[in-house]
């Protein structure tokens, strides 16, 4: 039988051990390689989603300040309706005592403190009169 040295069997376990660590090594710079993608991936899609959720915010954000503004447009709309109602019943109102009460040509220029007096009664009078009976 042929003799096999030391040094030719210590090389050849070297190099399997060697060959050993390098496969280690190998596998485990894939095993970091995928980390890194799975890593990525997880920060591509939380940006994603993170860019999503901050146009669904603005989003809701625009409609809210629409909303706002269309609550804002019909509130003034229904303030000036009724101020123009408020108008138009105190100018129908107006016509309306102006047709009830006439006042007498004595009236005109009362020239004694009596005649001024019974004028502004018979104003009296007839202005509550007007008032117990009007019917807008």
């Amino acid at each position: 039988m042929k003799e096999i040295s030391v040094w030719k069997i210590a090389a050849g376990i070297a190099m399997g051990i060697l060959g050993a660590w390098l496969v280690q090594v190998y596998l485990a710079k894939l095993a970091v390689e995928e980390g890194l993608r799975q890593i990525e991936e997880a920060a591509r899609q939380s940006t994603a989603e993170l860019n999503a959720k901050q146009a669904e915010r603005q989003r809701l954000q625009q409609a809210a300040i629409t909303r706002k503004a269309q609550v804002e447009a019909e509130l003034n709309r229904l303030q000036i309706e009724r101020q123009n109602e408020r108008i138009s019943l105190a100018n129908d109102r107006e016509a309306a005592w102006k047709a009830f009460y006439t006042k007498p040509k004595k009236c005109d220029d009362p020239n004694t403190p009596e005649l001024f007096t019974q004028c502004a009664n018979e104003h009296i009078r007839a202005k509550r009169k007007f008032e117990e009976t009007y019917q807008p």
